[in-house]
């Protein structure tokens, strides 16, 4: 009786330290994958010089689950003068899972509009 005791506590630690494995592991592959498709957008906005990026979307099949919203606006400044025209804040949002996981990105890039 005392050894089964033994090994169901033993069994129930073990797994519980498997269910936090799986669910640092799983945590771990997001906060690798966001950062890169992240910058993909960034890059994709950049060469269509897409000022207009604003909305929501998924990257597929080959990234099922990942889903981003992207906000690109203007920015004004004092310091740049003209130049401020053509500075733009994009912050983009990567979401997995049904919001289990988010990574927030702002960054400022200058882009021409495109004609």
């Amino acid at each position: 009786m005392v050894a089964l005791a033994i090994i169901s506590i033993a069994l129930v630690s073990i797994y519980r330290l498997q269910s936090q494995t799986i669910s640092m592991t799983n945590a771990t592959k997001f906060y690798a994958i966001a950062p890169m498709l992240a910058q993909k957008k960034i890059s994709e906005i950049e060469i269509n010089k897409d000022i207009n990026a604003n909305g929501t979307g998924d990257f597929g099949d080959s990234f099922s689950g990942y889903k981003f919203n992207v906000s690109v606006s203007s920015v004004t400044s004092d310091i740049l003068g003209d130049a401020s025209d053509k500075l733009r804040q994009i912050d983009i949002k990567i979401i997995f899972n049904n919001e289990e996981f988010i990574y927030n990105v702002k960054t400022y890039r200058f882009i021409e509009e495109k004609y």
